[in-house]
This record gives structure tokens, C-alpha cells and sequence, in this order.
């Protein structure tokens, strides 16, 4: 009996021993800080560890742990978790704690993105730590952190000319894409194996290939199997299977199918291919397909399932390839990757990243020259800077060797980098000088001297008669008038819009000289600096610009063009984080309008020098808002272009779904927007309601059952749930109120309604006023309203 138990035990160890041999695994990769990367099955970007099996072979992590706390090594335990065909699993470090079989793998912790975290996978006896990190580095967002082990190198397991065996099947084979098949009795020949009654593919047919009198007439469908061997599968991964094919195929590795193309659902022995791949260029071109196999060590097998358009098809082809990434883990190395991949091969580690640029002298306005000093701390990095709006590069820009003199207005753009080291972000700052802004050329160098045909306005009025006025006073001298310019820019906030100076104003690409372009593709990405002369807090971010409007589009009209920013992860932030209208407005946006009011400024002065009011447009909308009405917010500032000064703007919000879950609650997608002008459009949720109220005024609100029907009401004025509320009726009087007073030369033909669609919680459309710059009768006292 003793004897048994003891014969039972060695088996059992034997056993546990030659499972635990396959599974070799280590932490390969983690996100401390997942801000924008993958997603749980909840949607949530949570932090994730990524498990690798070093040995290459199945297993299974079912009894290790994980931990963030070297006190607790037995913190979240694995059910069962498989290896992916690649090696790897992922487990999300979320604190949702599942880890049942059919869940996906949350651990019961979150990763501390902190300098001095921990971080191990145990062993299933507790105690045994199987990879560690001990106190490792302070986390970025969206930047993974582990182990890396230089470059991998590409390695071919089989190419084109390698032996394989053929058959053109007379009926079904049982078994013959598993490596154990006996295809002693099948043809043998060198890959690629086909025919062509031309001269097309002969070249790409390799020794003892050539199906021509086998195939063609007899069946649609051949087996190939091309054996290859592999030693060691330590640091393999990203398998490639590339094809030269025609007309279809189904291959499988070691009995598994890996990839099919132009194949039936149920394929068999004399299946044809379900499409004709009639470009035979394509068909002698590899074309390459990540796949994922299991591989083994020693002897794998390929198997191909060929297929043909028709039994009589002129010509056929299959010539295989694999290829796959081997990593040299002898030497691995703790660090950073700027492409996170989690699941998949490690990329390229980075030593670490380069700290941020400081300038010694903050963005903002100046009145004498001063030296900069641009500094950055990581020893040993390099600075290289730009004075043109364009973006520096490691390779681009003036390389930094000591202060820089500023001794006029200057946008500067700069970047740290070091070799192996992530550079900094491009950092952006403006700084200017009034008096100088004052006098401001028209003939910047460097620009063109026209936009799409326009004489290109860039310069202050050098009349000096005008200059006096514009200043405030005909009877200042000219250097009175400067300084009141110069102090009158302070006054207000300023925003410095930065970018490639072709980005603007490049005859092709740039958005000035081609103001018609619409849309994201027509959109250029810029800088964007908040300056506040009053010593308030400054800002920058990064956007988009484009061109917005639609008759202000037009350069004849006027050169002082709207434009929009747009603030997108592509960029930098989401969104700009700034309360720019006042503690009264949003402290965040999605887009900013700047509002040139261009038919209410000194370009269209319908009264004459002077007579622009600039506030018609603003007014309309701070009305409707003193109306207890929701409402557009604005405010002014001076917009400067790449240092150069381009007037003064009403940067406004936007009346779009961002706006409505800002102002109105909820969600953003819970909201119907419809845009009317230039053209009428649907820009969020669907038009479907609006038609359905326009059907319903159109068919008259004359009778008192009509008039409370759209306001989701019987007749005697109760809410009825059954009814959609179509229309706020207070809403669309004050609106009304508000517009015959402004009296804007085409109300009401510019605007925008906005309707929640969220029943019980709507009051149906809701009307916001827009584009009121030719309001109050243009000024002109005889044709305004008076107040």
C-alpha cells in the first residue's frame, strides 16, 4: 500500500511537473494611467496588465496571483485563464474583481501610477514570486510600462521553394491538415504549386508543382501540406502567413484553421472558390495576413485547401510563406513604450520621457527687450526651437545653445528630445509688444502679398488721419495714438493662434486663400494661447481651425475672415479647459466660434467711419439670456494670426449637442439640433420631430386642440404622455420679442433650435438666436429701433 501511494504521488508530480514546464510566465507590459486606450467590456478605460508566456508553449495561469502589495502576494487569484494563441493574457486592473470562466478578467485592485509602485505575479503556492516590480518609475498617460528586449528580428519558418506534398482529391481525407496525416502516398513538389496554360505563373511554380494535368477538368480543389520545423518558440510572435493565390484558399496550421479567402462556408472536397480573381498581378503578389496558430515545437505542419473558380479555370496558384518576430530574451530591460500593446509583442522601449520645457519668461506683454532662457530638466537632452509658427522637431528648428534675445513681438516653439527618450510635446509661447503691434507692417516676410486673388491685408491703417480716430481721438498726436492702441490691446483678452504659416495662407493647403473649403479636411492644426493683460491666469492648448460661415467666407467682402476652433484628442486635450466667457460661463469646450461680425466692424461700415456698433450680434444674444431664455454666450478679444494682430473677435459658443448637455442637462446624444441657413441642416440627433412640428404649423394652430397638441397637451391644457412635446412655446415668444426689436436684416432666417428628447424632461424645441451682426439697422438711426 505504501508502496502505491508512493507510485500514485511520483505520477502526480510527474504530471503537475510537465504542465508547469509549458508555463513560464512574466508581467510583460502594464497601463498605470489608461486615458484613451483599450476598453473593457463595460467601456471603461481601466488600467491593464498584460501576462506573457516567455516558454512559448499552452498553459494556463489558474492558481497565480496578482498583487499591488508586497504584504499581500495572494491579493486577486486567476480562475481559469488561457493562453492566447500568442502567449499572452490580459487582465484588466480595474477593482471590478471577476475572474469566473466566462468573465473577462478584472483584478480586485488598481494600479497606482505613482513613482514607487509595486506590482507582481505569484506562483500558486503564494509564496513564490514569478515577476516583479519593485518600486518602478512615475506613470504617464497612456504610455505602458515593462519589460523590453531591443528589436525583434524577422525569422522565415517557410518560403517559397520549400518542399511540400500535393494531392487533387478524388473524394473527402479524414484528418489531413493534422501533422500526424500519413502523406506518404500524396505527390511531392516545391511550393508555389499551380498551373497556367500561359506564361503568367509559370515562374512563381516551383519543381514538381505543376497541377496543369491533374487539376484542370478533373476538380476545383487541391491539398497541399508544406511541413516546417521550428526549435525553440521563446519570443516568438506577430505570425505572418503570406499568400501569392488564385482563385481562393483555406489554410490551417497544425489542424487549426488561420485564414480563408474567397472560400464557402462548408467547403469540401471538390468545393470551388466563390469568387474569380480575375487581377493576376494581384494573384503573383504576396499579400500578407496576421494569423494566429499553434505553433509547436519540432515539427509543424501547413495545410492548404486550394481553391479554383471551375474545374476548367486556365490557371491556379497557392505559394506559402511564414514569417514571425523573434524577441532575443536573453537580455531584457525595464521601460517604457510609447505604443502600448497589450496582448500582442511589445514594441519599442524608451528609457524614459524628457521633461517638459521652461521658459524663463512667461507668454504675455512687453514693453522692452529681455533675454529668454528655454530649459528643460532631463540631463543630457537637447532643445531645438522654431521663430516661424511651424513645429520643431528633433530634427527641425534652431538647436538651443544660450538665451535668445526678444526684442519684438515673437512666437517661439520648442521641443526637448534625447536619444531613446520619448521628446517633449511641442510648447508654445507668445510674446508681445504693443506699441510695436500698433505700427504693424503689411508686408510680413516670409507671406504672400495676395489670398486667392485678394490684396492681403496684414497691417494697421497707416493713414494717419484714420489712425488718430481708430485710436479714439482725431486729435492725438501720432505717438499718443500709439500708446492709446497699445494700451487699449491690453485691456481685453487676447488669443494667439499659432501654426505653419502654409497652413494658413499656402495657395494650395492653406485655409485663407481657399475660405469654401468645408468640413475636417479643410481643418489645420494650430495653437492656442489665452493671454489676459489684467494679470489673470494664461492658457494653452492645442486645436483645430477651420473656416466657418457663409457669405463672411467670401474675401471680396471682407478679409477679416471667421474661424473656428475645435479642440480633439488628435490634437492634444479633448477639450479646452478655460472659463474664456466669464465664471458665468462653462469652465470647458468641445469648439469656439470667433465671430469676426464682419458686417458689423470697420471692413463694413454701412454709416461711414466709425458707425460700427461691433455689439449687435453679442447683444442679441445676452438679451435672450436677460429674457430668462437659454442662450449663446460670448465675449471679445483680440485674435492675433502667428504673432500678427487680426482684429477684434467675439469668441461665442457653439448652439450644437455639446452646448445642449452642457446648458440644457443630460447627454449630448439624447438631443435633436437642426441648423437653419446657408444650408438648413440637421448637425446632431435626427430631423424627424422638427419635420413633425413644421408639418403640424403648416397645417395651422388655429384651434385651441391644435395649439396645446404640440405642447404635449389636451385641450384643457393637462400634459398628455401619449403626445410629444414639439414646441416651447414661451421660448419661441421671447425669441420673437428679442428678434423684431434687433431687427436683423435676414431674421429670422439664421438660427438654431435645439429639442431634448428625453420624454418628461423635454419641453420640446427651443429657439437660439445666431448671426445677428447687420442688427439694430446697421447703425444708422433712422432704420433702428430705439430704446
Amino acid at each position: 500500500m505504501k508502496f502505491l501511494n508512493a507510485f500514485v504521488w511520483a505520477v502526480t508530480f510527474m504530471v503537475c511537473c510537465s504542465e508547469l514546464v509549458a508555463v513560464d510566465p512574466v508581467i510583460s507590459e502594464f497601463l498605470a494611467s489608461n486615458s484613451s486606450g483599450l476598453e473593457d467590456e463595460d467601456g471603461d478605460s481601466s488600467d491593464w496588465i498584460e501576462i506573457w508566456n516567455v516558454s512559448g508553449g499552452e498553459g494556463n495561469l489558474e492558481g497565480y496571483h496578482l498583487t499591488d502589495d508586497p504584504e499581500d502576494l495572494t491579493k486577486w487569484t486567476f480562475g481559469e485563464a488561457p493562453f492566447n494563441n500568442d502567449g499572452y493574457v490580459v487582465v484588466f486592473a480595474s477593482g471590478k474583481d471577476r475572474n469566473g470562466p466566462r468573465d473577462e478578467l478584472h483584478a480586485n485592485f488598481k494600479l497606482n501610477s505613482s513613482e514607487g509602485g509595486y506590482l507582481a505575479l505569484v506562483e500558486p503556492d503564494g509564496i513564490t514570486v514569478a515577476s516583479e516590480y519593485k518600486n518602478y518609475s512615475k506613470q504617464f498617460e497612456d504610455i505602458s510600462y515593462g519589460s523590453g528586449y531591443g528589436d525583434a528580428e524577422e525569422v522565415k519558418f517557410l518560403k517559397s521553394g520549400d518542399n511540400a506534398k500535393w494531392i487533387v482529391p478524388g473524394g473527402p481525407i479524414e484528418g489531413w491538415t493534422g501533422t500526424l496525416f500519413d502523406d506518404s502516398s500524396w505527390a511531392t513538389g516545391k511550393t508555389g504549386i499551380g498551373y497556367d496554360r500561359s506564361d503568367k505563373y509559370i515562374p512563381h511554380i516551383g519543381e514538381g508543382g505543376d497541377l496543369l494535368d491533374s487539376m484542370r477538368g478533373v476538380n476545383a480543389s487541391a491539398y497541399i501540406r508544406v511541413p516546417f520545423t521550428i526549435n525553440d518558440l521563446s519570443g516568438i510572435s506577430n505570425l505572418i502567413l503570406s499568400m501569392k493565390w488564385e482563385d481562393g484558399f483555406i489554410a490551417y496550421l497544425n489542424g487549426t484553421e488561420i485564414k480563408s479567402m474567397s472560400a464557402p462556408a462548408n467547403p469540401q472536397w471538390n468545393s470551388e472558390a466563390t469568387l474569380n480573381r480575375s487581377n493576376e498581378d494581384d494573384a503573383i503578389t504576396y499579400f500578407d495576413y496576421p494569423v494566429s496558430g499553434p505553433l509547436v515545437e519540432g515539427r509543424n505542419v501547413l495545410a492548404i485547401h486550394g481553391l479554383n473558380a471551375s474545374r476548367t479555370s486556365s490557371d491556379f496558384l497557392i505559394s506559402p510563406e511564414i514569417t514571425a518576430k523573434r524577441t532575443d530574451l536573453n537580455s531584457p530591460k525595464n521601460g517604457f513604450f510609447l505604443l502600448p500593446s497589450p496582448g500582442i509583442l511589445n514594441g519599442k522601449l524608451i528609457d524614459g520621457l524628457v521633461r517638459d520645457t521652461k521658459f524663463s519668461a512667461n507668454r504675455g506683454f512687453y514693453d522692452s527687450p529681455f533675454d529668454l532662457e528655454i530649459s528643460t530638466e532631463t540631463e543630457g537632452a537637447k532643445i531645438r526651437y522654431t521663430l516661424d509658427g511651424s513645429e520643431p522637431s528633433e530634427s527641425k528648428g534652431i538647436l538651443y545653445n544660450g538665451p535668445i534675445n526678444i526684442n519684438d513681438t515673437t512666437i517661439i516653439r520648442a521641443i526637448a528630445y534625447k536619444d531613446n527618450f520619448t521628446p517633449t510635446n511641442v510648447d508654445t509661447q507668445t510674446y508681445l509688444f504693443p506699441e510695436k503691434v500698433a505700427v504693424q507692417t503689411n508686408n510680413p516676410a516670409g507671406y504672400p502679398s495676395s489670398w486667392a486673388g485678394v490684396r492681403a491685408d496684414y497691417g494697421m491703417d497707416d493713414d494717419p488721419v484714420d489712425f488718430r480716430r481708430a485710436a479714439g481721438d482725431a486729435s492725438y498726436s501720432m505717438s499718443a495714438a500709439k500708446t492709446a492702441i497699445a494700451d487699449s490691446l491690453k485691456s481685453i483678452t487676447t488669443i494667439s493662434i499659432v501654426t505653419d504659416k502654409d497652413n494658413l495662407f499656402d495657395r494650395i493647403k492653406g485655409i485663407y486663400p481657399n475660405p469654401g473649403g468645408r468640413g475636417s479636411q479643410w481643418e489645420r492644426p494650430v495653437s492656442v494661447e489665452i493671454i489676459n493683460g489684467d494679470g489673470g491666469d494664461d492658457y494653452q492648448t492645442n486645436a483645430g481651425i477651420r473656416i466657418m460661415g457663409f457669405t463672411s467666407r467670401n474675401l471680396s467682402t471682407t478679409t477679416k475672415l471667421n474661424m473656428r476652433l475645435l479642440f480633439k484628442r488628435e490634437y492634444g486635450d479633448s477639450k479646452m479647459e478655460y472659463p474664456l466667457l466669464g465664471p458665468d460661463g462653462p469652465d470647458e469646450f468641445n469648439t469656439i466660434a470667433l465671430r469676426g461680425n464682419i458686417r458689423d466692424a470697420w471692413v463694413t461700415e454701412y454709416q461711414g467711419f466709425g458707425s460700427a456698433l461691433y455689439i449687435g450680434d453679442e447683444w442679441s444674444k445676452r438679451s435672450q439670456k436677460a429674457m430668462g431664455q437659454p442662450a449663446v454666450r460670448g465675449t471679445f478679444a483680440h485674435v492675433y494670426l502667428n504673432g500678427m494682430y487680426w482684429g477684434l473677435y467675439n469668441p461665442t459658443e457653439r448652439p450644437d449637442d455639446d452646448f445642449a448637455e452642457t446648458h440644457l442637462g443630460g447627454e449630448r446624444t439624447e438631443y435633436d439640433v437642426v441648423k437653419f441657413c446657408c444650408p438648413d441642416r440637421s448637425i446632431a440627433g435626427s430631423i424627424r420631430i422638427w419635420d413633425q412640428l413644421l408639418s403640424a404649423a403648416r397645417s395651422g394652430l388655429t384651434s385651441h386642440a391644435s395649439y396645446q397638441r404640440v405642447q404635449g397637451k389636451n385641450p384643457d391644457g393637462s400634459l398628455n404622455p401619449q403626445f410629444p412635446v414639439l414646441l416651447d412655446v414661451d421660448n419661441l415668444i421671447d425669441y420673437s420679442i428679442n428678434g423684431y426689436y434687433h431687427a436683423q436684416v435676414d431674421w429670422p432666417g439664421n438660427y438654431y433650435v435645439i429639442r431634448d428628447r428625453v420624454e418628461g424632461r423635454t419641453k420640446g424645441f427651443q429657439f437660439f438666436t445666431w448671426d445677428n451682426d447687420i442688427a439694430l439697422g446697421a447703425a444708422n438711426p433712422n432704420n433702428g429701433n430705439k430704446v
